[in-house]
Order: C-alpha cells, then sequence, then structure tokens
C-alpha cells in the first residue's frame, strides 16, 4: 500500500476544490457544481483533488485519530501522521478561519465484512489503518481492510467551570445551553440537571435553548412550558437545594419550526437568591417588544419583531433585562435560536461552494437582533448586555460578521483570547465547530471569565 504523506502527496489542509469562490463559505454558494465544470485536478492545493487522485489505491493511515463520534453505521472520521491545521486539546481537529480541515478522511464500512465499534469517541487513537480509497454518499473514505479499533481511548470527563458568583452585580455567572427537545418526560433531563448543577455550578443565569412545550413532541395544540420548565426547576433544587425560577414567552403553535407539536422555544432560567426581572411585564407570541427611553424593555421579558418574515418557521430572539437581588445596574439579555442549517450539502458534494442552507436568512435573523441590541446601546452607550445562544452558524460566516458589526457586542471568545482551536460547540463530522455563541457589550469586557464545557462533545 501507498503510505500517505510518505509515498503520496500530503494532503491539502486549508482548500477543498478551486470552485469554491470566496472560500468554503463563501456567499454565494452552490453556484458551480464539480460534475459539471470538470476542474483540471490540482492535488497538491486542493483537498477534493488529493483524494479524488487516489481513488481506488491500496494506502496506508500512519497515526490516525479520530475526530468525530460513530454514526449509525460506524463510519468514523480520522486525521492521520500528516501536516494537520486546528488540532485541539482533545485531539480532535476544529474549523478554523476559511479552514474547515480537508486533510481528513472518513473509515468506512470494512471490506473483510467485520463492524467497526459504535462506542468510539473524539480524540481516540487508531493507530496505523490501511484500505481502499472510495467515493460514496457523499464523501471520499478509506474502506478498511478489516474493523478499526482504538489503541489509546481518549477521556469523555470534562472538569466542571473553573469560576464561582459572587452573587452580586460584580460576579454574575452566565451559562448557554441547548436542552435538545426537552419535554417534561425526556428520558435525558436526570443529564441536563446532572450537568448544571455539577458541570455548570449553578449558574445565576442560565439561556436555555430547544425547550418544549408541556405535552412534548405531542401535536395537540398546547403551546406552553409550565411544566417543562418546573420539572426542570424542582429537578434542580432536589439535587442542589438551590431554587431556580423560570421566564418565557410561548410561540403561536407550529410556527417556531423544529419537531412539529414540540414547540420549542427560548426560556431563561434564574437563581431567585441572585437575580430578578426588572420591572417584568412579560409580552404575548405576537407583541413585539421595544427599546424605550431609559433604556427599558416594553416587555420584559418579550419577543424580537415576531411578525418579521425572517423568522418565519424559526425561533424568534427573546430579550429581557435583569437586576441583582443586591443592586447595582440592570443588565439586558437576548436569548436566540437562529434558522437551521437543515439542508445543506457536505463538504465534499457538488454544489461548490457548499450549500450553506438558510445563510441568507439568519443573515437577516441577525441583522434584526442586531438592530434591536444596537438601539440600547444607542440609548446608553454603558449598558450591559448579553447576547447567547444557538445561532447555527459558525464565528467567520456572513450572518455572524453581520451581528458583530451591527450590534456592537463582542464575541467572548475574543475577549477573552481563546485560542483557535479550542473555540467549538459543536461536532458534526469530522469538525469540532462553534455554532452557539457568547457576545457581550463593552461595559462587560473588563475582567470577563469565559470556557466552553465540552460536556456533550466528548462523549460517546
Amino acid at each position: 500500500p501507498l503510505v500517505i504523506a510518505v509515498d503520496t502527496l500530503s494532503p491539502p489542509t486549508q482548500d477543498y476544490t478551486g470552485l469554491d469562490v470566496g472560500g468554503i463559505f463563501g456567499v454565494p454558494n452552490a453556484v458551480n457544481l464539480v460534475s459539471t465544470s470538470n476542474p483540471t485536478l490540482d492535488p497538491a492545493r486542493y483537498g477534493l483533488d488529493f483524494w479524488q487522485s487516489l481513488l481506488g489505491e491500496l494506502v496506508t493511515i500512519r497515526g490516525a485519530y479520530q475526530t468525530s463520534r460513530p454514526n449509525n453505521f460506524g463510519d468514523v472520521w480520522v486525521r492521520g501522521a500528516w501536516n494537520t491545521t486546528g488540532i485541539n486539546a482533545h485531539g480532535g481537529i476544529t474549523m478554523l478561519e476559511g479552514d474547515a480541515n480537508p486533510e481528513t478522511i472518513i473509515i468506512g464500512s470494512p471490506l473483510d465484512g467485520s463492524k467497526n465499534p459504535n462506542n468510539t469517541k473524539l480524540g481516540d487513537y487508531l493507530g496505523d489503518v490501511t484500505g481502499v480509497v472510495y467515493n460514496a454518499f457523499g464523501f471520499y473514505r478509506l474502506l478498511p481492510l478489516t474493523a478499526v479499533a482504538p489503541v489509546v481511548s481518549a477521556s469523555s470527563e470534562f472538569p466542571p467551570v473553573a469560576f464561582n458568583s459572587t452573587g452580586n452585580c460584580r460576579g454574575v455567572t452566565v451559562a448557554s445551553y441547548n436542552a435538545e427537545n426537552l419535554a417534561p418526560d425526556s428520558a435525558h433531563l436526570p443529564r441536563v440537571v446532572d450537568q448544571i448543577v455539577h458541570k455548570l455550578r449553578l449558574p445565576d443565569l442560565i439561556f436555555l435553548q430547544e425547550v418544549q412545550d408541556n405535552s412534548g413532541p405531542t401535536n395537540n395544540g398546547v403551546v406552553s412550558a409550565s411544566l417543562t420548565l418546573t420539572t426542570l426547576t424542582d429537578a434542580l433544587l432536589a439535587e442542589s437545594g438551590v431554587s431556580y425560577n423560570f421566564s418565557n414567552v410561548d410561540p403561536v403553535n407550529n410556527q417556531d419550526g423544529g419537531q412539529v407539536g414540540g414547540n420549542i422555544r427560548q426560556a431563561y432560567l434564574y437563581r431567585t437568591d441572585v437575580l430578578r426581572l426588572q420591572d417584568p411585564n412579560q409580552g404575548g407570541s405576537t407583541d413585539a417588544n421595544q427599546v424605550l427611553d431609559g433604556p427599558v424593555l416594553k416587555y420584559n421579558p418579550g419577543r424580537i419583531d415576531p411578525a418579521n418574515p425572517a423568522y418565519a418557521n424559526s425561533r424568534k430572539p427573546l430579550a429581557a433585562q435583569w437586576k441583582t437581588l443586591r443592586g447595582g445596574k440592570p443588565f439586558f439579555t437576548v436569548n436566540v435560536h437562529m434558522g437551521s442549517k437543515g439542508g445543506s450539502s457536505t463538504l465534499h458534494g457538488d454544489q461548490r461552494p457548499p450549500l450553506n442552507n438558510g445563510v441568507d436568512k439568519r443573515t437577516t435573523q441577525n441583522e434584526v437582533a442586531a438592530a434591536f441590541i444596537a438601539e440600547i446601546l444607542a440609548k446608553d452607550p454603558k449598558a450591559r448586555i448579553i447576547a447567547a445562544g444557538d445561532f447555527n452558524e459558525f464565528a467567520q460566516v456572513q450572518p455572524m460578521r453581520v451581528f458583530a458589526d451591527k450590534s456592537g457586542l463582542t464575541n467572548m471568545d475574543d475577549v477573552v483570547n481563546t485560542p483557535p482551536e479550542e473555540r467549538y460547540s459543536y461536532l458534526f463530522d469530522m469538525n469540532c465547530q462553534t455554532l452557539d455563541h457568547m457576545y457581550a457589550s463593552n461595559a462587560l469586557r473588563r475582567n470577563a471569565k469565559f470556557e466552553h464545557l465540552h460536556l456533550n462533545t466528548w462523549q460517546d
């Protein structure tokens, strides 16, 4: 067999193909097709060309590390002992500015009929892997001669957050957490509770996303999530002795996307011994929040521009204003869950640059949310504002650039100078990547602390 990067070129580390005008996440995207453009191969420069040049060859990957978790068929992505960018401390490979890691490849179904294990995880060391380069199901892949197995298993444990609340305005702790279609009877609710108590260490304020209504996925017209959130706060109290209250605004039935009947929405959990809503005045499903002189919010909490077509079949940002029980200035929050990437094409796919489905919609959604935040700062340039949640987009791509430019907020990764390769909140295909973000106004940047807790990314 040919040993990759010894008997062959080393896989290119940044560009997939010369058809990716504007880069892998260029906008507009899906403007070219490899199948019709039929570009001349340049395997020294482009990742897809490199793997295409080896199609049908028997090759060996030396020193393979797993950069994904297995899919339903036991397929895993790996990087080999060659030049690689974006390696993070856990052994995965992180998507960087303009770099989605074309040097990785899938290990597919073994040629001898054996089965790859289904319990391996990010960072596992697989040793040398020999097989045939193939293309199927939208990706280049290596079909190994026999099943892979971990030589050294990576840890799946992540330490708890390194800092605590002071209980006053000088040290409020804030977390963002996607609860993954949480319903009153969700099997994963105990895990959510355990992570909030023992890993997040009971934050003062939690931005929740994907909270379902009281009947979960049952499509029966129920929209209230009071039971879902009460079940969660009761469980937190039983586990920790700490009392949380919650705040949310119910959506219009089946109008905010997600699982039909589930009526997912954003919600806030807040410690009743630390925080309170500033002059609470909850808006309704269709009430558009406004920034009034003060600045204060017309609705607290309230949804941002719920009738805007950009938010059709998608979650509306939830704005709120808070005050600590021990005094200090109020602060504002915006909890987001922007439109899905569902329907996007693969990074190895025919459409170039790859189709980033919904990118224009997310750009407009971010413009609307950013304009609302900018209104607060226009009335008070020293306003304390946090925007966080599931933006469903990478920091370097157009929607997030627009949000940062127009809101006046700064990504917390930039505030605390998180190393680029450690900026990830999600694992998809070969890449550790960041779809969940937290942004803060200038008034909150001094002495700020921020961490990514890889509570679910590292699990098998």
